[in-house]
């Protein structure tokens, strides 16, 4: 049974977890976690006797992803990565929560092992984690997060643990020289160290209950955490603080704010009309990802319609009437901050419009659509899709700051409360209207600046354009003619105050 856990903490991330055998696994208890925070999991298990126990944990999971996992068969761990990669496209975490050492290897003296025993042990405990790492890498355009599993056999002699230690302190190496890597990219690497916990991998050590009552003694609670403990603090750990970086986000940002300025010159050049519907709901961050567009452009080429509600007279017309007669002529781009899809959104939700009218809208709109773009207008549309959680700190942040309560009226209040109606809203517009001919193109926006550049990229990737050679201004030599002192003519006249 997977607990019940009001903050999503984790909602929208993707992982895998590797190492699942049975209830009593630590990556059970990660798993369980991450679950509960919101997150959707990849299982592995080792082979088709670990399979009937893993299947009924992975279903319990609700994971779209269950695939066998041997680390010493070529191919399987690519396998699964592969199927991440069609299935998801992406990835936040990964679990590595393996390791092996041949009976021999592992009972014996460290002296003693052999260079088979050695390489199986290294292979499997550290090396798979190395690949994983390899692996994810790419997934994790975003950051992301790996974890592997350790003890403090790798940093003292703890008995019987072995040549386990030495492959420990190798992994441990390896997870601060992956670090360093991959660091720069946003990519945090972990290595958990929860003490003794009796699990199944664990039961090959000689004497470990006896090493569970030392280490038990030694506690200052009298007692070992348990696999939900360490699950809850991985999750918290995978949890981070992903959001972009601000000098990263300008740098980012100015280069598409030029690309968009060419973008400018060649819709004026080639006489373009391009028509770009932002939706989502309250808070999703419309409003700043418009700004972040037009902040460098020219507002002549760069029309933004923001209407408010409609008038008397307009109740009156066609309903895409008041729409139809902002749009583009050549050489513009209209950016509409919500749309036509009022219809499908708040006025439908909050009783604004029939069931009957709602219907015909969605039947009626693909088709409309369709002769706005035969007609040679480029139409772009683009839904911002914001957590509940982020929401709801959004509204809560606009409620004290008094440069943002504007933000926030009585409609935004009630759409808050109706979170579930909206999101019905949203599935039956986007079924009825993501045509081929106008695609919904969605983006995440809990992270305000990966939404804004990626909303901009889409912008400019889905407006084929060049950027058009403009001849370089020179400027002309100033005339002396007339010369006079222009500024004594301004003794006696008004100036502001120099308050700054």
């Amino acid at each position: 049974m997977i607990p019940a856990v009001k903050a999503k903490l984790l909602e929208g991330k993707k992982g895998l977890v590797v190492g699942i055998a049975n209830e009593n696994s630590i990556a059970w208890g990660c798993a369980k976690a991450f679950r509960a925070f919101g997150a959707e999991l990849a299982v592995t298990y080792l082979n088709d006797k670990a399979k009937k126990y893993v299947e009924p944990l992975a279903r319990a999971l609700e994971a779209p992803i269950v695939m066998p996992l041997d680390v010493g068969t070529p191919g399987q761990m690519e396998a699964v990565f592969e199927r991440i990669a069609k299935d998801w496209g992406k990835l936040d975490f990964v679990v590595h929560s393996i390791a092996f050492s041949p009976k021999e290897a592992l009972q014996g003296r460290v002296v003693d092992v052999s260079r088979d025993g050695f390489l199986t042990t290294m292979d499997v405990s550290c090396w798979t984690f190395i690949r994983m790492a390899h692996l994810a890498e790419p997934l994790m355009r975003k950051g992301g997060t790996l974890f592997t599993m350790t003890y403090y056999g790798s940093q003292m002699v703890v008995k019987n643990y072995n040549i386990m230690g030495v492959a420990k302190a190798a992994l441990e190496s390896a997870v601060r020289y992956i670090a360093a890597e991959l660091g720069p990219k946003g990519i945090r690497v972990h290595a958990i160290s929860p003490g003794p916990l009796a699990t199944r991998a664990a039961s090959g050590i000689p004497e470990f209950d006896a090493l569970l009552d030392k280490a038990k003694a030694k506690a200052p609670a009298r007692s070992l955490v348990s696999i939900e403990d360490v699950g809850v603090a991985t999750a918290f750990l995978a949890h981070g603080n992903t959001r972009m970086k601000r000098k990263a986000y300008e740098k980012e940002m100015r280069k598409l704010q030029v690309e968009l300025c060419h973008l400018q010159d060649w819709v004026k050049d080639k006489g373009a009309r391009v028509v770009v519907v932002f939706e989502g709901r309250d808070a999703a961050g419309k409003g700043g990802t418009i700004k972040a567009i037009t902040e460098r452009v020219s507002p002549r080429v760069f029309r933004i319609v923001a209407l408010p509600a409609p008038s008397d007279r307009e109740k009156t017309q066609l309903f895409l009437q008041r729409y139809v007669e902002r749009f583009p002529a050549a050489g513009e781009i209209v950016i509409f901050d919500r749309s036509w899809y009022n219809r499908a959104g708040v006025e439908y939700v909050m009783g604004f419009c029939t069931e009957e009218q709602h219907r015909r809208f969605l039947e009626l709109c693909p088709q409309i659509e369709k002769y706005i773009v035969e007609g040679g207008i480029t139409l772009i549309k683009i839904w911002l899709e914001v957590g509940k959680e982020e929401q709801e700190r959004r509204f809560a942040a606009r409620i004290d700051d008094p440069l943002r309560q504007w933000k926030l009226s009585p409609m935004d209040v009630e759409s808050y409360r109706r979170w579930y109606d909206f999101s019905k809203a949203r599935d039956l517009m986007l079924e009825a209207t993501d045509s081929k001919h106008a695609p919904w193109y969605l983006v995440r926006s809990d992270d305000k600046r990966r939404a804004r550049l990626n909303c901009i990229a889409h912008l400019l990737k889905s407006i084929p354009h060049k950027k058009v050679v403009r001849a370089k201004v020179k400027l002309p030599k100033r005339s002396d003619k007339g010369k006079y002192d222009d500024q004594s003519t301004l003794n006696g006249r008004k100036f502001v105050p120099e308050t700054y």
